[in-house]
């Protein structure tokens, strides 16, 4: 599981400080988020390209009250950017808060995501096939999308459903097809799903998402 150490390790003072960090619930995870023009964003490592701003599109709103956070009062603004050759839908810059932000419900984890190699630097990177077992059929409705839960109706193998839902981990070796929206592929809360997925080191890896039906 990722946690704020791993990722955030070097700005958490000075958010917590400042009052503008934004959690997303998961265990241990974090992420720091952002809303602009009614779209909630979550912060990403382009660890492999330097994303240069390009059209200023106004303020973005820091944190993101909205997304499972907590706010520190009040909440705050900061100018967005759009990034060459990326729409807006996708993923959008925020140089004076922490850089670059993916648009929720988007995975730059899937190679035709236009962040993907920046983020990750390889077609065939992050790859969490390890020790996985056998593909079985899971439907259900997307309840969370960052991190990705689903609330599973009906499943080939039994699993262990928390209260709030079950988590779903995607990779580069994930398929995410009939739920494109402005181009990228993009799931939202309430979409209802069917999966083809597999057990990978107790973590439940997608190979595909489809729409249910």
């Amino acid at each position: 599981m990722r946690s704020c150490a791993r990722f955030l390790s070097t700005i958490v003072a000075t958010l917590v400080a400042s009052g503008v960090l934004a959690t997303v619930a998961r265990g241990d995870e974090c992420a720091v988020t952002l809303r602009w023009s009614d779209m909630v964003y979550t912060s990403a490592d382009a660890r492999f390209a330097v994303l240069e701003p390009g059209r200023a599109l106004g303020d973005a709103r820091i944190p993101d009250c909205t997304a499972g956070g907590r706010c520190a009062p009040p909440e705050e603004t900061v100018a967005a950017f759009e990034i060459g050759g990326v729409p807006a839908e996708a993923a959008l810059l925020a140089p004076d808060y922490y850089g670059l932000f993916v648009a929720a419900g988007t995975f730059p984890e899937l190679p035709d995501h236009p962040l993907h190699e920046a983020v990750y630097g390889l077609s065939n990177r992050p790859n969490l096939r390890l020790d996985c077992g056998s593909v079985f059929t899971i439907e259900g409705t997307v309840n969370q999308v960052d991190p990705l839960r689903i609330d599973v109706e009906s499943s080939e193998l039994e699993l262990s459903d928390e209260d709030e839902g079950t988590w779903l981990e995607v990779d580069s070796g994930t398929r995410i097809e009939g739920f494109d929206r402005s181009g990228i592929a993009t799931l939202e809360p309430g979409d209802e799903i069917v999966i083809l997925a597999r057990l990978c080191q107790g973590e439940l890896l997608a190979d595909s998402i489809e729409p249910a039906g």
